[in-house]
């Protein structure tokens, strides 16, 4: 749950250029913000040798904390300047770093969603749905193996 709220209150942050006068220095902005949260989201992804739900869970806080922390900093500091708020390298890497939230924030969705319903399998001779590791079926006892229980 804290993951979740800290990314994204990154997430927040790194996009709140869109109330610029443009697109593109939004962009920009995102960029800035992005070269921090790539860089720090793609080391914790890549060094996290734990479960699916864990290693997504890392990421999204990695990135979070990242976004916010240079998004405060950012907003600090000074504002993007002369060829800064043109089309470039930053608007490229503000763009990828929105498809890597948005693709982060799908992958979450996917493994969590998954890991909460266990993986069932039909009966054969009933027809009802059991786990997938059930060697009987509970509704009427047939033995996956082919034989009837006692």
């Amino acid at each position: 749950m804290l993951s979740g709220a800290v990314a994204l209150i990154g997430g927040i942050t790194a996009i709140a250029g869109i109330w610029s006068s443009s697109l593109v220095t939004a962009l920009n902005i995102s960029g800035v913000i992005g070269v921090g949260t790539l860089t720090v989201g793609a080391i914790t992804w890549f060094s996290s040798r734990t479960t699916p739900v864990a290693k997504i869970r890392n990421t999204a806080s990695a990135v979070g904390i990242t976004a916010l922390v240079t998004g405060l900093v950012f907003a600090v500091g000074r504002p993007l300047e002369g060829d800064e708020l043109d089309f470039g390298l930053l608007t490229i890497i503000g763009a990828v770093n929105l498809l890597a939230v948005a693709v982060l924030a799908l992958l979450a969705w996917q493994t969590i969603s998954a890991s909460a319903e266990p993986e069932m399998k039909t009966c054969p001779e009933c027809a009802e749905q059991v786990l997938a590791a059930a060697v009987v079926c509970k509704h009427c006892h047939y033995r996956f193996d082919g034989k009837l229980a006692n």
